[in-house]
C-alpha cells in the first residue's frame, strides 16, 4: 500500500484510490482497508499544512477570515467525502468512486 501511495504521486492517480486497491488486491478486508488508507493519509496532509502555512505566514498580508473559511469548509466537504467513500468501500460499490473520478477528469479537461 505504500508503493501504491507513492505512484499516486503521478499527476491524475488518485491516491486512496491506489491504496485501496492495492490492500484489496493483497486481500485485506475492505473496512481495515479503507480506514488505514485515510490513516495514511494523514503525514501527507499535515506536511501540507505546515509547508503552505509557512508560506501564507511569511507573506505580507495575511487574511485569517480566508484562512478560517477555507480550513473549515475544506473539513466539513472532506469529512462527508470520506464518510461516503468509506461507505461505497465497504458496501463493495467501489465502482461509484471509479464514476465519480471519470466524470470529474473529463469536467477538468474539458473546463481546465
Amino acid at each position: 500500500m505504500g508503493i501504491a501511495q507513492a505512484i499516486a504521486i503521478i499527476p491524475g492517480i488518485s491516491r486512496s484510490g491506489s491504496t485501496v486497491s492495492a490492500g484489496m488486491f493483497l486481500g485485506m478486508p475492505r473496512e481495515k482497508v479503507a480506514k488505514f488508507s485515510f490513516l495514511m493519509a494523514l503525514p501527507i496532509i499535515f506536511g501540507a499544512t505546515i509547508m503552505e502555512a509557512r508560506a501564507a505566514f511569511s507573506a505580507e498580508t495575511f487574511a485569517w477570515s480566508g484562512i478560517i473559511i477555507g480550513t473549515a469548509t475544506a473539513f466539513l466537504f472532506g469529512y462527508f467525502a470520506v464518510k461516503w467513500l468509506l461507505r461505497a468501500i465497504i458496501k463493495g460499490k467501489l465502482y461509484l468512486f471509479g464514476l465519480y473520478c471519470l466524470a470529474v477528469g473529463f469536467l477538468a479537461i474539458i473546463f481546465g
